[in-house]
């Protein structure tokens, strides 16, 4: 019979060990970490805000906000990425502190979010909760409540480009992305050729005015000197008129 390995002890440690299993237990893959969160929820007029999350230790650079009768949207933009493991205890916390619960509607998760790298991912511009909130824009809908950076208004971000809403001076520059900064030179280009057109065409209606005023003028001369000449006909007549008459009276013959 072979000679078994002997088994490791204080008095022989080289002694061969068991090699442990190659099968080892599958582990669940981690849950991705996203920025861009969409949630649908109750009672509706009841909305997620900004100082909620931060109760909560998440900080959110965008939370827009819209409901209909019985259901709110929100879309969050966070500073720092978190797993959907990090929102789902937030809405769990805000069930008992405000009444929040989860809602699904059918077809959509109620905490979802999309991807910008990954293309079998679905666009977070497809989510119910972003077509409510881009509908309720546009109809001016009392009930859409934006917030960017603390402000009530859209000034970046998916919704802002989805909206197609134009840059205005009044977003600080140093504050825009490098999309929103060639949006905006695109804009200057585009109002640099308009102004550069508008003022061609000021200067053809000047240059216009001033040959009509040079004709003006001329015509205005022209017409003095027929004025003169006429008035010397005119002077020219009434003399030849007094030499006929002359004449007349020379050729009458004597009584």
């Amino acid at each position: 019979m072979a000679d078994q390995p002997d088994a490791p002890s204080a008095d022989n440690p080289g002694a061969s060990q068991p090699q442990p299993s190659a099968i080892q237990p599958c582990k669940k893959p981690n849950q991705s970490q996203k920025k861009n969160w969409l949630l649908t929820y109750c009672p509706a007029g009841t909305y997620i805000t900004p100082e909620m999350l931060k109760e909560d230790g998440i900080d959110a650079d965008e939370c827009h906000s819209t409901s209909d009768r019985v259901m709110n949207f929100t879309y969050i933009h966070l500073v720092l990425k978190v797993r959907q493991t990090r929102i789902e205890k937030f809405m769990r916390k805000i069930k008992d502190s405000h009444g929040i619960t989860q809602n699904e509607i059918f077809g959509y998760d109620s905490i979802a979010s999309g991807s910008s790298t990954n293309k079998l991912a679905p666009s977070i511009q497809q989510h119910i909760v972003f077509q409510m909130l881009i509908k309720h824009y546009k109809e001016k809908s009392p009930s859409f409540k934006p917030n960017t950076n603390g402000e009530e208004i859209i000034k970046k971000g998916h919704l802002f480009h989805a909206l197609g809403i134009p840059i205005e001076r009044t977003v600080d520059l140093q504050f825009q992305n490098k999309r929103q900064l060639i949006v905006y030179a695109k804009s200057l280009e585009q109002k640099l050729e308009e102004s550069k057109k508008q003022e061609a065409e000021m200067q053809t209606l000047a240059t216009t005015y001033v040959n009509c005023a040079q004709e003006r003028n001329a015509l205005r001369v022209e017409n003095a000197n027929c004025t003169q000449e006429r008035n010397a006909l005119r002077v020219e007549n009434a003399a030849m008129k007094r030499k006929i008459s002359q004449l007349e009276t020379l050729l009458q013959p004597p009584e």
